[in-house]
Order: structure tokens, then C-alpha cells, then sequence
């Protein structure tokens, strides 16, 4: 294998930059998204902020952030070989999940990023049958899916070159790699 390609998102202030405006791209996107299902759904497009309906978001929200990052360690912990333990920190306003030095698929790699943003969905979405305004859960996914800017970059990547066979996870970032 030879390295194609190094993002340190942590690191890099353009790139910083760069997934911070894609991550309001994606909040917009998103809101889109959720308007449109919602005239489809019910014809009508519908919002209800209350002081109640604020503080269930933000609950909400924050709960999901740490949850994202547990279902990224998961999938690092279940395709690792090494079996070495995935680190959990917090870095310039971003929590994250690590497994530095573990070498994934490109498969692989794609589930570990994708897990989070298709798993928490699915839990709003239940959430939502539960009874809970559906301004909040709406609002929460939009939320959600713009801060899963960062992973949607790395997928963007991957699809860029798809020669890319191979993903290391570092602390910084990820390494990419192709066949010599």
C-alpha cells in the first residue's frame, strides 16, 4: 500500500475551516430535506418552538453526541485486528472516537463513519413515534446531520479517488491509501 492522501482536520485550519462551512451547507441541505418530507407527509409544513420544545432539543441533541462517537467505537473496536482500545476525547469543539494506527478497508472504513449518522436517525425516528413533538426530533436530526459534516467529508474523499483501498484512522485525522 502507498499513502494517497493525509486529512488533519485537527491540525489544517483550511480544512477546519472548509468542513465547518460544508457542515453549514449540510445544516441547510438538511433543513431542506426536512421541510420537504414534511409538505410531503402532511401537506403542511409545521414547526412549534416552545421553551419546553428548546430545552428537548437541546437535551436531545447533546445526548446524541456522545452516542455518535460510542457507535464510531464500536465499528472501529469490531473491524480492529489489533483489538487495541479506541480512545474517546474532545478537540477543538469536537468530541471524537480514535483507534490511531488501525488500518480498516475501505468498506470497513465507510461503515465506522457512516454507522453513527444512519444509527441516530433511526433512533429519532423512533423517538418520534414515541410522542415527542416532532419539532424537536426534526430539529435535532438537522442538528445532528451537519455535525456529522466531518464524517461526510471522509466519504466525500473516498468517493473522490476511488482508487483509496485501505483508511488509517490517526489522532489527527485519517490517512488514506492506495495499491502501489
Amino acid at each position: 500500500m502507498q499513502l494517497y492522501k493525509e486529512l488533519n482536520i485537527i491540525e489544517d485550519k483550511k480544512l477546519y475551516n472548509t468542513i465547518n462551512l460544508f457542515s453549514l451547507v449540510v445544516l441547510i441541505v438538511a433543513a431542506g430535506i426536512v421541510v420537504m418530507a414534511q409538505l410531503i407527509m402532511f401537506g403542511e409544513f409545521h414547526l412549534s418552538f416552545t421553551i419546553s420544545n428548546y430545552l428537548w432539543i437541546i437535551g436531545i441533541f447533546l445526548v446524541s453526541l456522545p452516542i455518535h462517537e460510542l457507535f464510531h467505537g464500536i465499528f472501529f473496536r469490531y473491524f480492529s485486528k489489533s483489538g487495541k482500545k479506541v480512545k474517546y476525547g474532545f478537540s477543538k469543539g469536537m468530541l471524537y472516537a480514535s483507534n490511531p494506527g488501525e488500518v480498516y478497508t475501505k468498506r470497513q472504513f465507510v461503515i465506522i463513519i457512516l454507522a453513527p449518522f444512519i444509527l441516530n436517525s433511526t433512533l429519532f425516528l423512533l423517538l418520534s413515534m414515541s410522542g415527542l413533538e416532532s419539532t424537536v426530533l426534526w430539529s435535532v436530526f438537522v442538528l445532528h446531520t451537519a455535525g456529522c459534516a466531518g464524517d461526510f467529508w471522509y466519504i466525500y474523499e473516498i468517493i473522490k479517488n476511488p482508487a483509496i483501498t485501505h483508511c488509517e484512522d490517526t489522532p489527527v485525522g485519517v490517512k488514506f491509501f492506495v495499491e502501489n
